[in-house]
């Protein structure tokens, strides 16, 4: 099997690959870039009490999640165009890895705010402590 190896064709062809890892880590800093302004955007809907905003991010939340990545991307590739939105190739890649990881932030980040006890937020504002403060020593403490 590896008797027609040939170590030639790598080396003729390291640019390439060295081109596609500077490509997939800047496609990849930017997705996570947009999941995380997505994730934050949808887990403060989706701590609110009222329905207007929770409803819709949730029901974003658990679409995404329960729809296959792959689908998202055939939706966004192919779906947009015919819709008349025509976007590049990356922005295309970006915006459903960003959409579809966005979501799935979204629910770390609102379980990550929940799982402070509330007596432990409510001490720190018997003691008088700012926001900052409150959140300064939870960091020390878990050092």
């Amino acid at each position: 099997m590896l008797e027609n190896f040939s170590f030639r064709t790598i080396v003729e062809y390291l640019p390439l690959f060295g081109q596609g890892l500077v490509t997939t880590v800047w496609l990849s800093v930017l997705s996570f870039a947009g999941a995380l302004a997505v994730g934050i955007v949808l887990a403060a809907m989706n701590l609110q009490r009222g329905r207007l905003f929770r409803a819709p991010a949730k029901a974003y939340i658990d679409a995404v999640r329960a729809t296959p990545l792959l689908a998202q991307l055939y939706f966004l590739y192919f779906g947009l165009p015919r819709l008349g939105f025509v976007l590049p190739e990356l922005v295309v890649g970006i915006l459903a890895l960003s959409l579809n990881s966005g979501a799935y932030v979204a629910e770390i980040i609102r379980a990550g705010i929940l799982s402070i006890p509330r007596g432990q937020v409510e001490a720190g504002v018997a003691s008088g402590m700012t926001y900052v403060q409150r959140s300064s020593s939870c960091r020390r403490r878990l050092r």
